[in-house]
């Protein structure tokens, strides 16, 4: 009894050592704000933002936001985008909130897979040495850092939720897919057919969570499937299995497949998404079968080689960072080929002293499987959060025999190389985290990892030209150009920033390139337009702006520049027209607002003058003294209020 308590209590510290490792590694991001795809899927999404009904999330796919893309990836990831709404219910857009939920999303993934390991039969040191790694690993740094990451961890926690489930020793015969029962199975009972009723619902659950929240979340699938087969055959001596109590859990996760893919086809409506992804993207999707193959076994190499040097690391490894045929892919294609057959041979070797090797391999190899590019192409050749999964199969594999050698060893040495593998990680996280505190820290770290990515440079390059930055600009952006020629944002950024550093006609080059690559592009139009305004060419601005709203009637921004250039052709009725047709669109500028309160007043509408005056100043538009007497917001040789807000 003395010893049952005495293990009760070191498990506990070591939970909450795992718990505290998790939260204290990213601690210090919560105050970091939205960055890339976090802006379009929080700030620019209508269900999110409590713009549309709820059922949205059902009806609609991740990327709905962006309509004005037909060629976009299509998901379908409900329970991510219910946990963004009611983040958004709780602090609005604050970001604080959302990188909090997701630093205990992770704390809780790390919990998990401490209880995996002890269900695995580990030693509560050795799980403990699993979870602390996971916990603190720099290469999880995007999936927690960034919102859009919470997918592949609300995926994490559905996939070792329902693998603990599965490996629960509470199960008809002691262990439908564990280790193996010293007494003989007794004869099912009520009773025990209530249980196996009660583990396929939850291992049901479980894969609900996984999938609904992201497609990898098949990967619990895969999982059981390889699992299985290993229990079956080569471990068949030390495995045992339920046929029952497996077949009622396998019909549990098929209805869930079903429902999934039928909500799926009624949000898409479609299976997959309309285009291939851009070369940009992923040039794999690009590749020939062979090419392919040789690409995703380099991405492989190189995710492994993360795994145990965590640098460098970067947010972006798009095109042409990793090319499927060059000599870098090739030899990391070799090494992680040669490091998956070691694996396996491995877990040959120690099938039945240390199960877990070849447990660490099936779930290394279904966390990889559904982002490998190797049968479907997806919307990226490589990132990092898509190891965020496989991760756990590696520390399940490797670091127990670690971990119980140093046991063996000493305690104090254990503790003491636990201790400083952790610190190690932890500080590594740490440092990469401070990449993630704004948006031109991560995309210059990005383009000092991927000096061969064309986003990651035009990125950096759109980031100093937000900065005014502009002459330092343009060296990357031109860089981004030889790339990938065809990559018209990156020629649009580098006419803002030659423009902005008065290099008019080579500005103009590089937008009219932009618009033969792309005339419709709504950024391309506005950029020009914004050029031929600063020099006085109001007929060719006219030109690109009207075409703009033209093509995108909601295009706030064009219809705003657009009442400015008739303003200033003192053409009155129009300009009015264009204000109050982007007002219709984005009722929250205040500077329309006050634009056309100028314009009201003009043609002897005080009244409506007032109004948007006032509905200026609320939103943060600070109006001049003498136009706020005219409309009487104060007496003559009044002083201006400190508020921006007229009553």
């Amino acid at each position: 009894m003395k010893a049952n308590n005495l293990a009760r209590r070191a498990m506990r510290r070591w939970t909450i050592l795992v718990f505290l490792a998790a939260i204290l590694a990213f601690w210090g991001t919560l105050s970091y704000p939205f960055l890339h795809d976090d802006l379009w899927i929080i700030e620019q999404n209508p269900v999110v933002q409590n713009n549309g009904p709820l059922l949205d999330l059902f009806r609609k796919d991740y990327w709905g936001m962006r309509v004005d893309e037909p060629a976009r990836d299509r998901l379908f990831r409900p329970l991510t985008t219910l946990t963004l709404i009611a983040n958004h219910a709780l602090g609005e857009n604050d970001p604080w909130g959302y990188r909090a939920l997701n630093i205990l999303l992770h704390a809780l993934v790390s919990l998990l897979l401490l209880r995996l390991g002890l269900c695995l039969g580990l030693r509560p040191e050795a799980a403990a040495t699993v979870a602390l790694l996971f916990a603190v690993h720099p290469v999880h740094t995007e999936a927690v850092n960034a919102v859009v990451g919470r997918s592949d961890l609300l995926a994490a926690a559905g996939l070792l939720g329902g693998a603990i489930q599965a490996l629960s020793e509470r199960r008809v015969g002691g262990g439908a897919w564990g280790r193996s029962p010293e007494k003989k199975k007794k004869e099912a009972t009520a009773k025990n057919l209530k249980e196996m009723n009660r583990l396929a619902v939850f291992i049901g659950l479980w894969f609900a969570l996984a999938l609904f929240s992201k497609e990898s979340g098949v990967a619990f699938l895969l999982w059981a499937v390889l699992w299985v087969a290993w229990c079956r055959w080569p471990a068949a001596e030390w495995f045992t299995m339920d046929r029952e109590g497996l077949g009622r859990a396998a019909v549990a996760a098929g209805v869930v497949l079903g429902l999934y893919l039928v909500m799926r086809y009624g949000a898409l409506g479609m299976w997959s998404r309309p285009a291939p992804p851009s070369i940009l993207d992923n040039p794999l999707a690009h590749e020939g079968f062979a090419g392919r193959i040789a690409g995703g076994l380099g991405v492989l190499g190189r995710y492994l080689g993360l795994l145990v040097y965590p640098r460098p690391l970067t947010i972006d490894y798009s095109y042409a960072q990793i090319l499927p045929w060059s000599r870098a892919s090739l030899a990391w294609g070799s090494l992680g080929c040669f490091f998956i057959a070691a694996w396996g041979w491995a877990a040959w070797r120690w099938r039945s002293g240390r199960p877990e090797v070849a447990f660490g391999l099936a779930l290394f190899l279904a966390g990889y499987a559904p982002a490998s590019n190797l049968a479907v192409p997806i919307g990226t050749i490589m990132a990092e959060r898509l190891i965020y999964i496989p991760s756990a199969g590696f520390f399940i594999a490797f670091t127990p025999a670690l971990a119980d050698y140093l046991v063996f060893r000493g305690r104090r040495v254990f503790i003491g190389v636990l201790a400083a593998a952790v610190l190690l990680y932890g500080g590594m996280s740490w440092e990469r985290n401070g990449d993630w505190s704004g948006y031109l820290a991560i995309w210059e770290s990005a383009a000092r990892v991927s000096p061969n990515s064309a986003r990651a440079l035009r990125l950096y390059g759109q980031s100093l030209n937000r900065k005014g930055k502009f002459s330092e600009a343009i060296a990357p952006l031109k860089k981004a150009t030889k790339i990938l020629p065809v990559y018209d944002p990156a020629w649009t950024e580098l006419g803002i920033s030659l423009m902005q550093s008065r290099r008019e006609k080579e500005s103009e080059a590089a937008f009219k390139e932009a618009l033969r690559l792309n005339p419709r592009a709504p950024e391309n139009l506005l950029a020009i337009s914004d050029l031929y305004l600063g020099t006085g060419r109001l007929r060719e601005a006219s030109f690109y702006l009207e075409k703009a709203v033209s093509l995108y009637p909601n295009f706030v921004e064009a219809r705003f520049r657009l009442g400015n250039l008739y303003l200033k052709q003192r053409n009155i009725w129009r300009a009015e027209e264009e204000y109050r047709a982007a007002l219709s669109a984005a009722p929250g500028r205040g500077d329309i607002h006050h634009n056309l309160a100028l314009i009201l007043f003009d043609s002897g509408d005080i009244e409506g003058s007032r109004r948007h005056a006032r509905r200026a100043g609320q939103l943060g538009i600070r109006l001049r003294p003498e136009f706020m007497r005219l409309l009487g917001f104060l007496p003559q040789g009044g002083r201006t209020p400190k508020s921006n807000a007229i009553k």
